[in-house]
């Protein structure tokens, strides 16, 4: 997988977003090592524009929040991707940094 493989297109602003939720929406994704406040601040915008009634989790995320991970892909055609338990050492890894949602506060 790609950084282009990581990309959110917000039908609101028209924009193009460097991150991925998963299917739940409890996890959201970027491809690499991002700083960590930056990655809370692009979570935190994008919660934001889309609950900006403030009924989400919006602005809340901090630097605490992001981990840095590893992962690799477990579907090509459906770009799919895990990264439970997997390490730099794993063959095909790819750097990736998220922040797990608590249930419900998305």
């Amino acid at each position: 997988m790609t950084a282009e493989d990581f990309q959110l297109i917000d039908h609101v602003t028209e924009r193009i977003l460097p991150l991925v939720e998963d299917n739940s929406g409890e996890g959201v994704y970027g491809y690499g090592h991002w700083d960590k406040a930056s990655f809370a601040a692009a979570v935190n915008g994008y919660d934001l524009q889309r609950r900006p009634d403030g009924s989400s989790s919006a602005g809340h995320y901090r630097p605490d929040d992001v981990r840095h991970g590893w992962a690799v892909v477990t579907d090509p055609v459906a770009k799919s991707f895990s990264w439970a338990g997997v390490t730099p050492d794993h063959p095909n890894s790819f750097p990736v940094t998220l922040i797990q949602r608590t249930p419900g506060s998305h």
